[in-house]
């Protein structure tokens, strides 16, 4: 508490001449209705209006409690100018310090009454029935009345994986079943291929795997995890992540720091900084396969933007989509808790 603090002011006429006389300010506390205003510790302020009368040189000066030492803490002045037994003018005033009501800014919009005051929304948007909030469960969602003013909201068709060692393999498996020895053969060294993945349930990602059937040639895979507009590279493998050309049939392994992933839709995508260089467990996607993935949105494709120094690049770019092809492999990344 800091208060009590000195208010002044000088009063003038418009032709500046200083006012007396049965000119006054008028302070009254406002905005704690239902609510005994007191000083916290201290004083219960019974009386909440106060008249200071200026001196012979126009000079009001009025002793106050701040609104800082006040409880509810939504209380605020409104100082009114009298002359002539007339109201002439008024403001509202929040009060913290000794305060010159010449130079002090005005509150443009007084605090929110003391007591309970609520907005319904649905999503940032203001609900039609400001009356009602009746929430309601659906197929996968639970809402638990708690009996307390709480509810529990638990998603029943999306639990999370949090035990160590549960992860997935990329979503491909759903376009096409996982093979032995699908070989990274891509056009261009440092090519991203990016698939979609739809993700059903939350998942904190700390290990991604890859097993190596054979190795050849001299290069490495990378490998990572965008959001489902490409923009954000949510999960990296890691520089050069996976020798893919040495030690055949060996795990490749990987540790990152953890990332959480909620429901929903993301890009894999990986690439080779040769342009073809060891065989991997992955999913090979077929002559024609292409054309169904992509059937009126792009699923499956090569990215605009490249590896380059055995890193994944920041955002995927543009996806340009694969079409009637030979064949693409795919490898079958394991994302792990």
């Amino acid at each position: 508490m800091a208060g009590p603090y000195t208010i002044t002011a000088t009063l003038n006429d418009v032709g500046a001449t200083n006012l007396q006389g049965s000119a006054f300010v008028r302070f009254k506390l406002r905005n704690f209705s239902g609510f005994v205003p007191r000083v916290t510790g201290t004083a219960i302020v019974a009386e909440t209006q106060i008249d200071s009368f200026p001196n012979g040189s126009g000079l009001v000066s009025q002793v106050l409690w701040g609104n800082s030492d006040l409880t509810p803490s939504t209380t605020f002045y409104t100082v009114e100018f009298w002359d002539q037994g007339r109201i002439t003018s008024s403001g509202n005033y929040l009060i913290t310090a000794n305060t010159n009501l010449g130079t002090a800014p005005q509150m443009n919009t007084p605090p929110v009454p003391a007591g309970f005051s609520f907005v319904l929304q649905t999503n940032g948007v203001v609900n039609g029935n400001q009356n009602l909030l009746n929430l309601q469960a659906g197929p996968n969602i639970t809402i638990v009345d708690n009996g307390t003013g709480t509810d529990t909201i638990s998603a029943t068709g999306a639990a999370a994986f949090n035990t160590s060692g549960q992860g997935f393999f990329l979503g491909a498996q759903s376009y096409a079943p996982v093979q032995e020895n699908s070989g990274i053969t891509l056009a261009t060294a440092n090519q991203v291929v990016a698939v979609q993945l739809m993700l059903p349930f939350a998942i904190t990602i700390s290990k991604v795997s890859l097993y190596v059937v054979t190795g050849s040639g001299s290069g490495f895979m990378c490998a990572g995890l965008y959001s489902a507009d490409g923009n954000t590279k949510l999960i990296d493998a890691g520089t050069n992540a996976f020798d893919v050309h040495t030690n055949s049939q060996a795990l490749r392994s990987n540790n990152i720091t953890p990332v959480t992933l909620q429901p929903g839709t993301y890009w894999f995508a990986v690439g080779d900084t040769v342009a073809s260089s060891g065989s991997v467990v992955g999913h090979n996607l077929y002559t024609w396969l292409a054309n169904l993935f992509n059937a009126n949105v792009t699923r499956f494709g090569t990215a605009a933007n490249a590896i380059s120094g055995g890193v994944m690049p920041s955002t995927l770019g543009a996806i340009t989509p694969f079409t009637n092809i030979t064949a693409v492999a795919v490898p079958a990344v394991l994302f792990q808790v």
